[in-house]
């Protein structure tokens, strides 16, 4: 069986399982953490290492701790590989310091077989750490679930509401999918402008703009996940969830106390039924 091996254990987050679990649960004891009461469909979360982006992370995870959801899509964007399209890995496992986690072939195959840009590929998946550094909260917040591994090398909008439309297809209006894009926001150097853009990309998702937002991200760089994070408000558009919950916003200037040089800024949303 193929298994997708970790690359950023011990740099992203801990290699050692139990200080993995233990870090992880201590970010879900945060007591400003909110508690939706709705059906949580989709969520939008950084990935970042865990010192960094951790604690915005869990505000997301949380709402799903001891949840029943049968697979998870999670769409992220390419840092590491060049390509054009959607590339979905196919079948087998991602395997995580914590375990195994099995991918629902039957979604990827539904999905791949919609549209010529979504491609079978493993390649752009292996050192690409925007969908594994979910994996490590999921296993903690959840039981039996697969995952759908969906990584983005183009973001343009109709490549967006393609990706969209395939996985509407895939999972129809079932509540046993929970949808994740993983993205930072403004990377830069420049605190102030920091706290401004991604003040403005998490306002404009809460919002629901979607055009809006891509125009944003798009000509601004204000998200490297912008892709996944459109993707994912046009599917929940479409099923007609429309309400978007700004969970969290932060900066890594704020995490470190480091104000100066290089920032990346962090939200965590939630999109409900």
């Amino acid at each position: 069986m193929n298994i997708r091996e970790p690359v950023v254990a011990n740099q992203f987050y801990p290699g050692n399982p139990s200080l993995l679990k233990d870090m992880i649960l201590s970010f879900f004891k945060d007591k400003n953490i909110p508690d939706i009461k709705e059906n949580v469909h989709a969520l939008i979360v950084p990935h970042a290492g865990y010192t960094y982006s951790g604690k915005t992370a869990a505000y997301a995870f949380k709402q799903i701790q001891n949840k029943q959801y049968d697979s998870v899509i999670i769409i992220g964007p390419s840092h590491s590989a060049v390509f054009d399209g959607i590339s979905v890995y196919p079948e087998g496992k991602f395997k995580t310091p914590l375990g195994n986690i099995e991918i629902d072939k039957n979604l990827t195959d539904k999905i791949i077989s919609f549209d010529s840009r979504i491609i079978d590929a493993t390649e752009p998946h292996i050192e690409e750490h925007s969908i594994e550094v979910m994996l490590p909260f999921l296993q903690v917040a959840l039981d039996n679930f697969k995952i759908v591994p969906v990584c983005m090398g183009s973001y343009d909008f109709s490549t967006c509401n393609k990706l969209a439309d395939a996985i509407l297809n895939a999972i129809g209006h079932t509540n046993k999918v929970l949808i994740i894009a993983s993205s930072d926001f403004y990377h830069g150097h420049s605190y102030e402008e920091c706290k401004q853009s991604t003040t403005e990309s998490a306002n404009l998702i809460a919002s629901n703009n979607i055009e809006e937002f891509y125009n944003h991200f798009y000509k601004n760089s204000a998200a490297c996940g912008g892709a996944p994070i459109v993707t994912t408000m046009l599917v929940e558009k479409k099923l007609q969830n429309n309400k978007i919950t700004l969970l969290n916003l932060t900066n890594s200037g704020d995490v470190t106390g480091v104000k100066a040089g290089y920032v990346v800024g962090y939200a965590s949303l939630a999109i409900t039924k």
